[in-house]
């Protein structure tokens, strides 16, 4: 049996595979964050401020979560439409 079975076997995680699993974490939040603003950004220009205010919130959240520099972006999108 191989170490990654038998750890699932046992639910022991080695540090490796929470490795893994924090960057999938990190992966999936920046993918978010990501959505979040495009879809702050497209119901801004639909006129849906406060939807568009809260997906780009969301988005700056999970930027500033993960330390991405994408962040000052979304702040300044936020900013430029007075939210």
């Amino acid at each position: 049996m191989s170490w990654a079975a038998a750890s699932r076997e046992s639910g022991w995680l080695a540090p490796a595979a929470l490795l893994d699993l924090a960057w999938l974490g990190a992966v999936g939040l920046a993918e978010e964050a990501r959505a979040s603003e495009g879809s702050g950004r497209c119901q801004l220009q639909e006129a849906h401020r406060d939807l568009g205010a809260g997906s780009l919130r969301q988005a700056l959240a999970g930027c500033r979560r993960i330390g991405s520099a994408s962040a000052q972006q979304v702040e300044e999108t936020l900013r430029d439409h007075g939210l």
